[in-house]
């Protein structure tokens, strides 16, 4: 099991009213592992699997108003590949930049 902090800094990021930067980053997760499932077109079975798990666990610690999320290592490792091998411009956008370290440093 690997534990994430959602609490990252944003910086100036401007939050819409009712709005959390926890419901921003699984937002943008979500995003981020639907594209890559365009760019591969289509994903595996197991895949698949992993990411109801992944999304689950996200929006569970939502609900739970948990800033942590725990998730098994082979979830933890398909959000990796999806950063790793999805074609997103991760220098050029802070926000997929902070994402980016949050799961290298975990």
């Amino acid at each position: 099991m690997k534990k994430v902090n959602l609490d990252i800094d944003l910086g100036d990021v401007k939050l819409g009213e009712g709005e959390t930067k926890r419901k921003l980053i699984i937002n943008v997760i979500t995003n981020l592992i639907i594209s890559y499932g365009q760019q591969q077109q289509g994903l595996g079975f197991d895949d698949q699997r992993k990411v109801y798990k992944v999304l689950d666990a996200f929006e569970r610690a939502d609900k739970e108003d948990r800033n942590e999320v725990e998730l098994e290592d082979d979830w933890y490792d398909f959000i990796k590949k999806v950063l790793k091998d999805g074609k997103f411009n991760v220098e050029a956008n802070r926000l997929l930049n902070k994402l980016y370290e949050m799961f290298e440093l975990v």
